[in-house]
């Protein structure tokens, strides 16, 4: 009586890891540039405040601000500040310029008034198309930027600063969605808005999420901490050039 023998099972997985490791090669390649444009910034204006700037009367000096851009090279990375001259007094502003100008990837630009600042900076956002809008604190900077120029000047930066600025007169778009904190944040369609801060909390423990007790904990860096008043009296004082 023979022995009948069972049909022999093979294993594939060699072929079938093989196959997968190409499958995620070929996925890391699509993911490899996603061609993100970033933009960082931070406003300071003119104040006799400590803490925060007061809406009605701390007019707007200056922005700083950085753009990375992703590409197939890397990630490009310029650095930029628009400067009022309404308060800052620059009587050699060409030897200004050139001293940005040394640094690598740095330019200064100069305006007359806030309000050509605000509607400068809209054209760089326009002309950038940033995915991602970033600062460390938006209540002191976005935010505060945003409700400046609609105070003051009229100009709504939640349609100027969108993706989709021609839609201005379409009443129903959503303006503002409630935080974790009941507040209510504005909304800028086409743009994600990070808080530095914030996304830190959820990264390290800390016992104040202040810009320099961050700096330090992070970078490992001390930098002194000054009132925004005192740093307000030596731009304007002793940014006469």
């Amino acid at each position: 009586m023979g022995v009948q023998s069972k049909p022999r099972l093979t294993s594939n997985t060699s072929s079938t890891t093989d196959y997968c490791l190409d499958k995620l090669d070929k996925i890391d390649l699509m993911h490899e540039c996603q061609y993100l444009t970033i933009i960082s910034f931070e406003i300071f204006c003119h104040t006799n405040e400590t803490f925060a700037f007061a809406l009605e009367k701390d007019e707007i000096c200056s922005i700083f601000y950085t753009i990375a851009s992703e590409t197939t090279d890397g990630w490009k990375i310029q650095s930029s500040v628009l400067i009022s001259t309404h308060y800052l007094r620059v009587t050699k502003p060409n030897l200004l310029q050139k001293s940005f100008q040394s640094l690598e990837n740095k330019t200064i630009e100069f305006v007359q008034n806030e309000l050509e600042l605000i509607e400068r900076f809209s054209q760089i956002i326009e002309q950038s198309d940033p995915d991602i809008f970033i600062c460390y604190q938006m209540k002191l900077s976005l935010y505060y930027l945003i409700k400046r120029a609609k105070l003051k000047y009229n100009l709504d930066l939640l349609v100027k600063l969108s993706r989709m600025p021609e839609q201005q007169e379409n009443i129903t778009r959503s303006r503002s969605h409630m935080g974790a904190d009941g507040n209510d944040l504005p909304v800028i369609v086409g743009r994600v808005l990070l808080e530095l801060w914030k996304l830190l909390r959820s990264e390290i423990t800390l016992n104040i999420y202040t810009f320099e007790n961050a700096i330090y904990h992070v970078l490992h860096e001390r930098i002194p901490h000054y009132d925004l008043c005192l740093l307000s009296k030596w731009f304007i004082d002793e940014g006469k050039i």
